[in-house]
């Protein structure tokens, strides 16, 4: 990790920037000097914040804090098959009866693995018979020991590498696999020792827990945003408060009045909205005569492929999405060369409205170009309903709009000002009135003169005020990995999906995010 730089890093890196721009200034150079001293500031920023990120990603890696007895107490039921299962569901390992694991006929693996003389052992999360879910051993996002978390990393690395090679053996993660698992918890030890089978055969093939650590770690404009689960079925439908009950006087009765009026009867108004969580996918494919150790050497960098790809698809969705095709050169337009293909009419931007064009649906948007300087992008909230201008504020801009207006300016603060000991916000970078900065490579610097993308007039950006209490991400279902086999192309696809979507807790016509565009880049 010698080569990455610390959040101090890439401030310094904003100090230097900022000062190369006052000293150009001072000079009174030239419109092209200091264009090409933007251009290369913010090239320098940019790269010092990807390696900030990946900082950030290491550092805060999962790591497990609990105990291997925990792992037993939680996953582990002994001398008994577990309450509410059937027999027939638990994979008997000393009979040898895998029920299902890698059966061709579609049998549903089992979720139990063991034997009732040792004890069996939940190796899938699933419904517990009382309407709540259960993690499994294999599959829980938060293992409880140091040992768990290795062993769903061993067991994930083993499925690509059975994906891949469509179900063949495979010795060298096997042995890794029951390597680790003699070096147990005693009560899981006993459950897959002396069997009539290898103990690797009982292991399901499942890769979610670790994709999906490695996706959230990596989030950065998403996870700016709460994030809720949405129930199965179809859309979802959030009531919301649209006023509040109102106090009335109380009347006096007269004299002699036996039939007294009813007290006035406040009635609060409520409205409600409808999301559907929206599905998206990303597929690389992988040779099918690699070999086995090829293969799991190339796993952590696939991994690492799948989860960039959501990550970044999704983040582009909150910024850029639209279903009324607001963006006329949408066909044309990848954010800083990122996508290969364009126009294509599942374009993940398809699905939803994101944060720039709510803003200009909902009339919250207003060309700023006169207005640049950090005094007036304090004042942008100004648009926004009297409600949503206060409170849990985020803007969100590019690095060309930082470094050109910005960076200089005194009212701008960074986080060596303003202490360390401040609540930061993911990515973010400075403040303005105390409103934090985070910069996304998806507010495009190629914007028109409205605001939006056309693909003739590219020399403009924007900035987004946003009030992130005000928008939340639905999950449908976590990271789901799954493969499919082209015979013809003697290649395996790895699939991964996520099902979720960007939404706001308000009405449709409420103004709780501003667009500023027509911004300078220079």
């Amino acid at each position: 990790m010698s080569d990455l730089q610390s959040p101090e890093q890439v401030i310094k890196g904003l100090h230097d920037a900022r000062e190369r721009v006052k000293v150009l200034e001072a000079q009174n150079a030239t419109q092209a000097e200091k264009l090409t001293t933007i251009e290369r500031a913010s090239e320098e920023i940019r790269q010092s914040l990807q390696r900030a990120n990946a900082e950030h990603a290491a550092a805060n890696r999962y790591q497990a804090s609990g105990s291997d007895d925990e792992v037993v107490r939680t996953y582990v039921v002994r001398g008994e098959k577990p309450r509410g299962v059937n027999a027939r569901d638990i994979a008997d390992i000393a009979a040898g009866e895998r029920l299902g694991y890698g059966n061709k006929s579609g049998a549903p693996e089992a979720r139990w693995a063991g034997h009732k003389d040792v004890g069996v052992v939940r190796m899938l999360g699933g419904d517990d018979g009382v309407g709540g879910w259960e993690w499994g051993l294999l599959d829980d996002p938060a293992p409880r020991s140091e040992w768990q978390q290795r062993l769903q990393e061993i067991a994930d690395t083993r499925s690509l590498v059975r994906m891949v090679q469509r179900g063949k053996r495979s010795p060298i993660s096997d042995a890794a696999l029951l390597r680790h698992l003699d070096r147990g918890p005693e009560a899981i030890r006993r459950v897959f020792a002396n069997n009539a089978t290898e103990g690797a055969e009982f292991i399901p093939d499942v890769v979610q827990p670790v994709l999906q650590r490695d996706l959230e770690q990596m989030r950065r404009v998403e996870a700016l945003f709460a994030t809720a689960d949405m129930p199965t079925g179809g859309a979802t439908k959030n009531p919301f408060l649209v006023a509040g009950a109102q106090p009335f006087l109380v009347g006096t009765p007269t004299a002699g009045d036996l039939d007294l009026a009813d007290l006035v009867k406040s009635q609060p108004q409520t409205s409600e909205i409808t999301a559907e969580p929206v599905s998206y996918s990303v597929t690389i494919p992988a040779f099918r005569d690699a070999a086995e150790d090829s293969i799991i050497e190339w796993s952590g960098f696939g991994r690492m492929l799948l989860a960039e790809a959501l990550r970044d698809g999704f983040e582009d969705v909150i910024i850029n999405a639209d279903t009324n095709g607001g963006d006329t050169g949408l066909a044309s337009w990848t954010a800083r060369g990122r996508w290969a293909v364009l126009g294509h009419s599942a374009d993940h931007r398809k699905g939803q409205i994101g944060l720039r064009h709510r803003a200009i649906d909902t009339s919250c948007a207003d060309d700023k170009s006169a207005a640049q300087a950090a005094a007036d992008v304090m004042k942008y909230k100004l648009a926004m309903a009297a409600a949503q201008m206060s409170g849990d504020l985020v803007h969100i801009t590019s690095i060309e709009f930082l470094i050109a207006k910005l960076i200089t300016d005194s009212n701008l603060l960074t986080v060596d000002k303003y202490g360390s000991m401040a609540t930061l916000v993911t990515g973010e970078l400075a403040r303005l009135g105390n409103v934090p900065i985070v910069v996304s490579d998806f507010m495009s610097a190629a914007m028109n003169n409205s605001g939006v993308y056309d693909h003739v007039t590219t020399d403009k950006t924007g900035l987004l005020t946003v009030n992130r209490s005000r928008f939340q991400v639905g999950r449908r279902r976590g990271t789901l990995l799954e493969a499919e086999t082209v015979a013809r192309q003697h290649v395996t696809y790895l699939v991964a999906s996520d099902r979720k979507v960007f939404r706001t807790v308000d009405r449709s016509t409420t103004k709780n995010v501003h667009y500023a565009y027509k911004l300078s880049t220079s």
